[in-house]
């Protein structure tokens, strides 16, 4: 069955020719093409130029390569079966995008943001899919893309799209990223000595102000503010939760990605300072920091999720 070619390459096929870049011949059939698209449906009624004995189908000349016509023309005779595998370089989806937009296809369109969401596609160029779905007005998969691209570098590299979109387009990712890491920076704060309510909330915080109950013990505290029937009361916490949330906060002004506060190097660097501060204390120190760090990671979650793309067609 994979052996038979499609019918679009059987000269036996069809009443029009559609010839693409390279000279490849494609018999297709008029009604297909033109239910398709409005432009071939408004061009095909109108006689074709000819040269020496009239050819027997009409034929229509393309820009787009024989790759690009593959996938409309599959697209056009097989429907959504010929697409279970959206996949494709960067710059497929950018011409099949700029045909779906020149030949008025619908589909093609669908077809191609299909591709753009695609997850291992997405996931390997979020910049360029940002940059393809602000260029073509494809607002939410500019938002999926937007997203994505928060686990890169703070400075992006130059990637295939980008000479598609505005600088202004490009700033509000920067902006938006920005916002996204204030947002979970600002939830993850002790400003002024005081822990934030989420923290009380999520019944892990409790867990964390450890103590192996010996007055001389060497686990060095912080003495933080908490909410208690609505009054602040100061009481004590290891300084290496602290610490903890001091260095999740520079990690995600580099990186604004949630699983950074369940990342190992930061759980290793709690565990360790307390343990070797206080054998005593060992016992609870992991129980405590596990449970916590996962409330935390679903808060900066929350906090990325709270934050709205400025969305801006370039095209």
């Amino acid at each position: 069955m994979s052996d038979l070619k499609p019918p679009y390459q059987s000269s036996s096929n069809g009443d029009l020719i559609i010839r693409t870049s390279e000279g490849i011949e494609y018999h297709v059939h008029k009604f297909l093409i033109a239910n398709m698209s409005p432009i071939f449906a408004d061009m095909l009624p109108i006689p074709q130029p000819v040269a020496g004995p009239e050819p027997t189908k009409p034929v229509v000349d393309v820009t787009e390569p024989m790759h690009i016509w593959s996938a409309i023309l599959d697209l056009c005779y097989f429907q959504e079966a010929a697409f279970e595998d959206p996949s494709g370089t960067v710059e497929t989806v950018q011409a099949l995008l700029e045909a779906g937009k020149k030949y008025e296809m619908c589909a093609v369109t669908s077809r191609a943001r299909r591709a753009l969401l695609h997850p291992p596609f997405l996931a390997c160029h979020p910049l360029s899919v940002y940059a393809l779905a602000c260029a073509y007005q494809l607002e939410d998969v500019a938002r999926r893309a937007a997203r994505e691209t928060l686990s890169l570098p703070p400075v992006p590299p130059f990637v295939p799209g980008f000479e598609l979109i505005s600088v202004r387009t490009l700033c509000h990712l920067f902006d938006y990223r920005k916002a996204c890491a204030s947002a979970a920076c600002d939830a993850l704060s002790l400003a002024r000595g005081r822990i934030q309510p989420w923290m009380q909330e999520s019944g892990c915080w409790e867990s964390v102000r450890f103590s192996c109950g010996d007055r001389n013990c060497p686990l060095l505290r912080a003495r933080l503010d908490e909410k208690v029937h609505g009054i602040w009361k100061t009481k004590e916490y290891p300084q290496a939760l602290v610490e903890y949330l001091e260095r999740l906060c520079e990690k995600l002004n580099g990186e604004v990605r949630p699983s950074l506060a369940t990342s190992p190097d930061l759980l290793m660097a709690f565990i360790g300072s307390a343990t070797t501060a206080c054998p005593k204390c060992a016992v609870k120190v992991a129980g405590s920091i596990v449970p916590f760090s996962t409330a935390t990671e679903c808060m900066i979650e929350r906090c990325i999720s709270g934050i709205t793309l400025e969305f801006e067609p370039s095209l």
